[in-house]
């Protein structure tokens, strides 16, 4: 990550309302969930998607980019898919079991999506919250200090284009882990689900 570590941020576009822009992410997202279910539901495994239908808008958002977590032990080569950070908010990508079972879906996911990605772990910039009102991050903490799984290495991904669907992306990579909204008069969660629902045709799902 940078070396410099900021206090606070103005960050007064963080928050992505722009439909047309919004929809690209969203029909990208549903590529990666249709490529996820062909592994998993032959294997009677209920994955993120299916356990999450919707992103978690408060938690682990970006602005403009969509990342993939990962994460690994060390000396161990093979990454285990987590999650995707995304400017819907966080978005499940498995659903816990066993760590060989995992490890599989894991391996042949990264080998069958037709994506671009590049490793931003040394790029990325974690902010504790974001706060609406405000329009600024909050405190820039360490990648690794967000991830809960203990023991285990986190690494990051820029998702650049999704089959045939290229990907904006800021230039710098900001992650809020939480949203802070005014407590007399946040209507930010509430935008979000309606938004969502409307992009997904009422099917409140990728």
């Amino acid at each position: 990550m940078s070396k410099e570590v900021v206090e606070c941020k103005d960050a007064p576009n963080f928050i992505m309302t722009d439909f047309n822009t919004l929809k690209v992410f969203y029909d990208a997202i549903s590529k990666i969930r249709n490529t996820l279910d062909s592994i998993t539901n032959p294997k009677n495994y209920k994955n993120g998607f299916a356990g999450w239908n919707f992103p978690n808008p408060n938690f682990y958002r970006t602005s403009c980019n969509l990342i993939l977590q990962t994460s690994y032990v060390k000396g161990d080569p093979n990454e285990v898919i987590n999650y995707l950070y995304t400017p819907f908010g966080q978005v499940h990508l498995m659903s816990g079991g066993f760590k060989d079972t995992l490890m599989e879906i894991s391996k042949e996911f990264m080998e069958k999506m037709n994506w671009v990605i590049e490793d931003c772990s040394d790029n990325i910039k974690m902010f504790y919250y974001y706060n609406v009102k405000h329009k600024k991050l909050y405190y820039q903490i360490l990648p690794t200090e967000s991830y809960e799984g203990a023991g285990d290495i986190v690494r990051f991904y820029l998702i650049k284009m999704v089959d045939d669907i290229y990907l904006p992306c800021d230039d710098d990579i900001c992650v809020a882990i939480n949203l802070l909204e005014h407590p007399d008069g946040g209507t930010l969660y509430n935008d979000d689900r309606e938004r969502f629902v409307d992009m997904s045709k009422n099917t409140n799902q990728f």
